[in-house]
C-alpha cells in the first residue's frame, strides 16, 4: 500500500524542517521538545513535547515515525502516534535516574520503565559507562513483557565512537546478547553497526545504520 498523502505532506515538511535547522543548535534548558531523525532515504522518526522547569525536570509530548514509499517499495499508511513521558529521579555528574513511559492509544499499549546509568574517566580521552534498565512492555494487552538490560559502553571522545556490549532478559521472548559499535559523523550525522545473538538456537543479525539528527 502507498503511503498516503497526509503521510506524504508530513515527510515532505520534515525534510523543509531538516534543511532549515541544519546546523543548528537547541540550548538544553529550551522548553520546546523537538527531535527529527532520518535513517536512509526513507524512514523518519519524529518526537515533540515539551520539558518543564521544574523538579526532575518531567518532559513530555507526541512521537511518530513513518517510512516513505518509493517507486517499487510500500511506505507506511497510517503513521502510528504515541505519547510518551519521563522524569530524572536523580541526576548527577555520575550518576544518573530516568523515569520513563509511553502509551499507543490506537492500540492500547503501554510501557513504563526506569533506567539509571553510572559514568566514569579511567583514563585520558575514553569513557566508561554502565546502563542498568528494567522496562515493563505491552501493559493493556493482558501479557507484560518484563525486560531488564545490562550495557557497558566505551566511548572515546578524540575519534567521537563507542563501542557497547549489551546483554537483555525478558519474561516473553528471547534473552539476547549484542555487540555495536557507533561513529558520529559531521553535521549531526552518525553511523552504527550491530550484532544481535539471541536465545533459542536462532542466528545471529548483523545490521547496519546511517542517520542524521536535527
Amino acid at each position: 500500500m502507498m503511503i498516503s498523502k497526509g503521510a506524504a505532506c508530513a515527510a515532505a515538511i520534515a525534510e523543509i524542517v531538516l534543511g532549515l535547522q541544519a546546523g543548528m543548535a537547541l540550548a538544553e534548558d529550551r522548553p520546546l521538545v523537538w527531535n527529527v531523525t532520518k535513517s536512509g532515504g526513507r524512514d523518519f522518526a519524529f518526537r515533540s513535547g515539551v520539558a518543564l522547569d521544574s523538579s526532575g525536570r518531567p518532559s513530555f509530548g507526541v512521537e511518530s515515525n513513518m517510512t516513505v514509499a518509493s517507486a517499487e517499495l510500500s511506505g507506511t499508511s497510517v503513521a502510528p502516534v504515541r505519547l510518551w513521558g519521563e522524569v530524572s529521579l536523580a541526576s548527577a555528574e555520575s550518576n544518573t535516574s530516568i523515569l520513563r513511559g509511553g502509551f499507543d492509544a490506537r492500540i492500547g499499549k503501554g510501557s513504563i520503565g526506569l533506567d539509571q546509568t553510572r559514568s566514569s574517566v579511567p583514563m585520558g580521552s575514553l569513557d566508561l559507562t554502565t546502563t542498568r534498565s528494567l522496562k515493563a512492555d505491552g501493559l493493556g494487552e493482558g501479557v507484560t513483557n518484563l525486560v531488564a538490560l545490562q550495557s557497558v559502553t566505551l566511548s572515546f571522545a578524540n575519534l567521537d565512537a563507542a563501542v557497547v556490549a549489551a546483554a537483555s532478559v525478558e519474561t516473553v521472548g528471547n534473552n539476547a546478547v549484542s555487540l555495536a559499535l557507533r561513529k558520529s559523523l559531521a553535521s549531526g550525522a552518525s553511523v552504527s553497526a550491530s550484532v544481535k545473538g539471541v536465545s533459542g538456537g536462532a542466528e545471529a543479525t548483523f545490521r547496519a545504520r546511517l542517520a542524521r539528527k536535527w
